[in-house]
């Protein structure tokens, strides 16, 4: 058998199991729920996701090499980070973080800003948003977030907001929550927009919508 046909066994091998893996973050949100230490002056540490598996047959260790141009591929390993961002935010103490006034907050919610464009920070600001940490943001930072933000990012903003709104938002919040949720619903708009948006951003501002109402 040729190098390529063994390394093809080897990922088929390897992909079911790699499967179960991606879909634990649920659980491991909801044992570390709420237990993790928070750092105020560090950025939210998410654990990298282990593509690693062993082969009974000759006890050597392979990793799972995902194919950016795979479409299966590009999801599993996409809403697997997203996931993991979602269960590292819900990981960090609740009873901490509510004991922040609301500039404190904000100020830390800031310094966990960054450019990078990875599904895992999507995942964190959903997680946040959950916990009602978004009670602290202003129109300025609905806007920073859904404006330099790539799909996860959206998404997770979006959804964090409407949760965050049953928890209590800062006031006239709720008109700037509407209109980022409607703008991102591509059947509202009168005439066909110049910049299509996905399925999966409309989806999360359906749901947005949904859950604000």
């Amino acid at each position: 058998m040729d190098e390529d046909r063994i390394q093809l066994e080897l990922q088929l091998m390897l992909y079911g199991p790699l499967c179960e893996r991606l879909s634990s973050f649920c659980g491991r949100a909801a044992i570390d729920i709420s237990t993790k230490v928070v750092h105020l002056t560090e950025m939210i540490k998410i654990p990298a996701i282990n593509t690693m598996g062993r082969l009974k047959s000759n006890d050597l260790r392979y990793s799972y090499v995902f194919n950016p141009e795979n479409r299966e591929d590009k999801n599993a390993i996409n809403w697997a980070e997203f996931h993991n961002g979602v269960a590292t935010s819900l990981s960090l103490s609740l009873t901490q973080l509510n004991r922040l006034d609301m500039e404190t907050l904000k100020s830390w919610m800031e310094s966990q800003r960054t450019e990078g464009q990875g599904h895992e920070h999507g995942g964190v600001l959903f997680g946040l948003g959950i916990q009602g940490f978004f009670r602290c943001f202003t129109k300025a930072d609905v806007y920073f977030n859904l404006k330099v933000g790539n799909e996860a990012r959206i998404v997770g903003t979006l959804l964090g907001l409407a949760i965050s709104k049953l928890k209590g938002l800062q006031s006239g919040m709720e008109e700037t929550l509407l209109k980022a949720f409607k703008i991102h619903l591509q059947f509202l708009y009168p005439s066909k927009p110049e910049v299509q948006i996905s399925r999966v951003v409309q989806s999360a501002a359906m749901i947005a919508v949904g859950i604000y109402n």
